[in-house]
């Protein structure tokens, strides 16, 4: 448990950390005008985002399915596993996001 919920912080802050590089992307053609490879890393930077935010959540749930039993009231602990139950991202549309950044990082 504890190896899966490191991987799954580390891909979440690595997410996060290239969503944050899209928008500086963004924002610097913004500033000079090109609007559409501006839109291009915009949108890059929302799709990393979501996936940073699916890697933390699984994280998270991984964590209260190890650990919530000795963490969480039961109650508690029914309400919080019940609001984890649905992903909150698609295997397919992840697998599409990293294919769009692995083709961008080849043409930079």
């Amino acid at each position: 448990m504890s190896q899966q919920a490191v991987e799954l912080h580390t891909k979440a802050a690595e997410q996060y950390e290239q969503a944050a590089r899209h928008h500086k992307e963004a924002a610097r053609h913004y500033e000079l005008g090109d609007h559409e490879k501006a839109l291009h890393h915009a949108h890059l930077a929302d799709e990393n985002h979501h996936l940073a935010t699916d890697h933390a959540a699984e994280a998270a749930k991984a964590h209260i399915e190890h650990y919530g039993d000795t963490v969480l009231e039961p109650t508690t602990l029914a309400t919080v596993k019940k609001e984890m139950a649905a992903p909150r991202m698609a295997q397919s549309v992840r697998e599409e996001i990293e294919s769009v950044e692995a083709a961008t990082v080849e043409k930079a």
